[in-house]
């Protein structure tokens, strides 16, 4: 089943739950009030009924009359709201009394409908007259008025509570009432129908848009972009999509770069030492030392290159051992500038040490650091100007170690500061192949940083030229 019939019928089915819940508490809730309603009728009923019976046991002071069948329908009667108007010579309330002419053959009438469980009780709770069972009192509430003469309770009225509604006009309304609650539930869940439909396409349609994209990354088509302008958890995965698609893109464009540099530089010694060898072959070139150190001089080159790509690719898939321990860095540093320094002045170039005098260990790899700074130095070495300044410089801010090299002109574009650190990525005004680079040093240089949970930028320096900032973590527990 589609997702979109699966939000459907989920919205659907809640909603018919919902609203046939409202239905049977509303239902429920409007039996309760009617039953109530009626239930007190019935009890202002009885009230009357108890005055009449006080004003009989008031004349008599017994229940002689009452226990007569004619006035027993009578009070019947008058519970039923089908008894006769007062006449003159009622009482002040309007009650009219038992009299002989209510048992006059001309003034008969046809038997009261019985009423269950209706029945006048003694003092002693002794049927008196009616229909009465005691163990009803205990399964349901009842009506359980006193008849009270001269403030002593001579009898007792006693009627159960309805449980339900079974007849009369309250019955039709509940009727009524619940065949319009049908009829709007019907036409609510309807809405529901209607509404679903498109909440479940809404739904739907950025996760359909996602689907198709996904299949075109999978197909290898990487340029995809899905705009959906949408604030919650579709809009947040959209917007991650695209940058996967991005991120996909990139490393494509990168690895066929990768591919076709790493072509491009090993093609070109090769193809050297191809055309060397084919001359001495023919006997265009003698075969002499000056020019078997020409090929040797290629060899190195070539060599330089493979191991630089081996270093690299291990890097990348974690195959560099790193062997940590917690290392006095200002040693290291001022070490790594002391070899350095000759190599520099045979080049005309000027090495400035500003190193700080405290302490500053790292949790780090002596051999990897000492790596990182060789790549550093010899970067400048090859591709700054002679004469020129070479600056080393080590300070601590806060918990990192700041460790810097920059050097004189020529200088790198703004625009290829972040590419420094790609795989065979070369400025053209600086970086040829006759300065015997790979192009793969500053690659090496980001990945052992980044394995010593550092973070390495390449800055425009002061001094002309590039300017290399590296932040390593200070060993807290050393």
């Amino acid at each position: 089943m589609r997702i979109q019939s699966k939000i459907f019928l989920a919205l659907l089915a809640t909603s018919s739950m919902l609203v046939g819940i409202m239905f049977v508490l509303m239902q429920w809730s409007i039996d309760r009030g009617m039953l109530e309603y009626v239930n007190v009728l019935e009890a202002e009923k009885l009230q009357n009924v108890v005055s009449r019976l006080t004003q009989s046991y008031s004349r008599e002071q017994n229940w002689q009359q009452l226990k007569q069948r004619r006035n027993w329908h009578q009070l019947i009667r008058e519970f039923n709201g089908q008894a006769q108007p007062a006449p003159q010579g009622a009482d002040k309330e309007g009650i009219r009394p038992f009299s002989d002419s209510d048992q006059q053959p001309n003034k008969r009438r046809s038997p009261p409908p019985r009423i269950k469980n209706l029945a006048v009780l003694d003092k002693n709770e002794q049927v008196i007259v009616g229909d009465w069972n005691p163990k009803i009192q205990h399964k349901r509430p009842i009506n359980r008025l006193p008849i009270i003469y001269k403030n002593e309770t001579v009898g007792w009225l006693v009627l159960p509570k309805k449980r339900k509604i079974t007849d009369g006009f309250e019955l039709q309304f509940l009727q009524q009432q619940q065949m319009a609650f049908g009829i709007i539930s019907l036409i609510v869940i309807a809405l529901s129908m209607i509404i679903a439909l498109p909440l479940a396409r809404h739904f739907v349609g950025p996760i359909n848009r996602l689907a198709a994209g996904m299949l075109a990354l999978t197909q290898g088509d990487f340029n995809q972009s899905i705009n959906i302008d949408r604030k919650d958890e579709l809009g947040q995965l959209a917007r991650d999509f695209s940058s996967l698609a991005t991120t996909l893109s990139n490393n494509e464009e990168s690895r066929n770069r990768w591919l076709a540099d790493i072509s491009h530089e090993l093609r070109t010694p090769l193809a050297i030492l191809k055309g060397e060898l084919e001359a001495m072959t023919d006997g265009v070139r003698p075969i002499n030392i000056e020019q078997l150190q020409s090929l040797h001089q290629e060899t190195e080159q070539l060599r330089r290159l493979v191991d630089d790509l081996y270093q690299l690719s291990n890097a990348d898939i974690g195959g560099m051992r790193y062997q940590k321990k917690s290392l006095n860095l200002n040693a290291i540093v001022q070490q790594q500038s002391d070899l350095h320094r000759h190599i520099l002045q045979q080049e005309q170039l000027e090495l400035v040490t500003e190193i700080c005098t405290n302490n500053i260990n790292v949790w780090a790899d002596q051999t990897r650091i000492n790596q990182l700074l060789d790549n550093l130095f010899s970067n400048s070495n090859k591709y700054t100007s002679s004469p020129g300044q070479v600056k080393i410089s080590l300070q601590q801010q806060q918990q990192l170690a700041i460790l810097s090299i920059e050097d004189s002109t020529p200088g790198v574009p703004a625009t290829s500061l972040e590419k420094l650190f790609n795989h065979l990525y070369r400025v053209d005004s600086s970086r040829n192949r006759a300065t015997g680079g790979s192009g793969l040093g500053l690659a090496i240089c980001k990945q052992i940083v980044n394995a010593h949970d550092g973070t390495v930028e390449a800055q425009a320096s002061a001094l002309g030229g590039l300017r290399i900032v590296i932040s390593l973590p200070i060993d807290q527990i050393s």
